[in-house]
């Protein structure tokens, strides 16, 4: 059953991980400490308010913050396609 289940375990396991990695509410409520923030909270903290302007640094990290999630995708992107598109087949 794993080998033909295989293409929807790794979609969803892409989900999970995407949807965890760009988590912002729960942490910024219970997370205090800035080395257990999630990527996407710690660009939200590293923005630092209205008032600042400093486009390229923020830019920069969120390219480090997406960089990994794009790879994953990149190297995974024959099952998640195969594991999206088997339901329909049916």
């Amino acid at each position: 059953m794993l080998p033909m289940a295989m293409p929807a375990v790794i979609a969803f396991s892409i989900f999970s991980v995407v949807s965890h990695w760009n988590d912002l509410f729960w942490p910024l409520i219970a997370v205090k400490s800035p080395n257990l923030m999630p990527p996407a909270l710690g660009v939200a903290i590293f923005h630092g308010g209205e008032a600042s302007t400093e486009y390229g640094p923020l830019m920069a990290g969120a390219v480090l913050v997406i960089l990994p999630l794009v790879l994953a995708f990149v190297v995974a992107q024959r099952w998640f396609i195969e594991g999206l598109t088997s339901a329909s087949l049916k």
